[in-house]
């Protein structure tokens, strides 16, 4: 299992001595035939990974003349490291690039926790297995999630009585389930729907006063709360934590005095709009944030799974994990395949396709590796053929 070329680089953080500066690859020399009666030479092994050169995602005129491509990021410039130093390479969309990069290979980054995780349960660990890969690609632990609930204990610990007044009650046990739990994204869980919920209030307090400020000042019509919805991108994550870690007056949403009572505030909301139970800790995950898949045609209708005799989806299933854990899965997205290699021992080799290898509902082989993609189990794919014999038997 992979991660990146480099580690991801934060801004404000120092970048890493060996990921400062592209190092130039050496040309390769060109090879001399190798006589008969000498042994051929093998190179040593080494980890080498380098970053192709992306699209850009913004639309452009195509007879703009201004607008086309002026050509390719040198070979010798693009991200690479050979040989790192911790013996492994990790990657989970995040960035790989230092700040004076000179080159714009991508304009949203993933989030930078899922390949913390990754390096940490890598770091100093040698002759790992594959149930010891499948373990960390099945792993549900968000830091990131953990950080934010951290932080509204403090704030719930802290508010003034008038911002915990409106639902004492339930505002004192979500505290006590948020500074109790481990961090682990499971579906029987209720940390994990409060600050699910308590971001998304977050992000809507937050912006909407940004919006309606700049609007107002630039004499745009747009209705903030249409234009909120644009405000999506990988790091969105990043950029909350810093938030709550730095707390800027200047992103305190008019009628607060201070960030405690905000985010107080955020969680009240968060309960009451997301209907949570008067026992806030039956208030679980799984039914919240279910995985599911679809057929990409016979979906539009029930009505095919009674004409095929069969469903052609999978219907919501309760799950482990979020956007922020290794194990990435939402309600229409999750990993398209686990596979594991292990090349000291290729008939060890593991893989699951997430839908199977058919897209005809009516096929056997359709969804049927969904429920071990679920579960978290895996199936045998050895990369060398199994010996098997057979007899052919030739009538007149």
């Amino acid at each position: 299992m992979l991660d990146t070329a480099f580690h991801p680089v934060r801004r404000g953080q120092r970048v890493p001595p060996h990921a400062a500066k592209p190092q130039p690859k050496p040309k390769p020399k060109p090879k001399e035939a190798t006589k008969p009666d000498e042994e051929p030479i093998i190179a040593a092994p080494v980890i080498d990974y380098t970053i192709g050169s992306p699209i850009s995602p913004l639309p452009v005129d195509a007879k703009d003349t201004t607008q086309q491509w002026s050509g390719y990021i040198p070979y010798n410039e693009l991200p690479a490291i050979i040989d790192p130093p911790n013996g492994f390479l990790a990657t989970a969309n995040a960035r790989i690039t230092p700040d004076d990069y000179p080159y714009a290979i991508a304009l949203d980054w993933g989030a930078p926790y899922r390949v913390e995780r990754i390096n940490k349960l890598l770091a100093g660990r040698s002759h790992l297995t594959p149930a010891d890969m499948l373990a960390i690609q099945n792993d549900a632990h968000s830091e990131f999630d953990r950080v934010v609930a951290q932080r509204l204990v403090y704030a719930l610990d802290h508010a003034s009585p008038a911002a915990l007044s409106h639902d004492t009650k339930r505002l004192r046990q979500t505290s006590d389930i948020l500074r109790s739990w481990n961090g682990e994204v499971t579906p029987d869980s209720a940390a994990p729907s409060i600050i699910n919920a308590t971001r998304t209030q977050l992000w809507s307090m937050l912006l909407l006063p940004q919006i309606a400020a700049h609007d107002k000042a630039s004499k745009h019509k747009a209705h903030p709360q249409e234009l909120l919805a644009l405000y999506q991108w990988g790091e969105q994550a990043d950029a909350l934590e810093s938030l709550l870690a730095h707390t800027p007056a200047r992103w305190l949403p008019p009628g607060f005095a201070n960030w405690n009572d905000f985010l107080v505030e955020a969680v009240t909301r968060a309960l009451h709009d997301g209907h949570a139970p008067s026992n806030v800790s039956s208030w679980h995950f799984g039914p919240l944030h279910p995985a599911e898949i679809d057929h990409p045609f016979f979906s539009v209708s029930p009505l095919f799974d009674r004409l095929l005799g069969t469903a052609t989806g999978t219907g919501p299933r309760p799950t482990t994990g979020d956007g922020t854990t290794i194990r990435a899965i939402g309600h229409h997205f999750g990993p398209s395949e686990r596979f594991t290699a292990d090349l000291a021992s290729p008939e060890a080799t593991t893989g699951n396709i997430t839908t199977g290898e058919s897209g005809n509902p009516a096929s056997p082989w359709y969804l049927d590796q969904f429920e071990p993609w679920l579960k978290g189990t895996t199936l045998p794919l050895p990369l060398h053929d199994s010996q098997s014999t057979h007899t052919l038997t030739l009538l007149p």
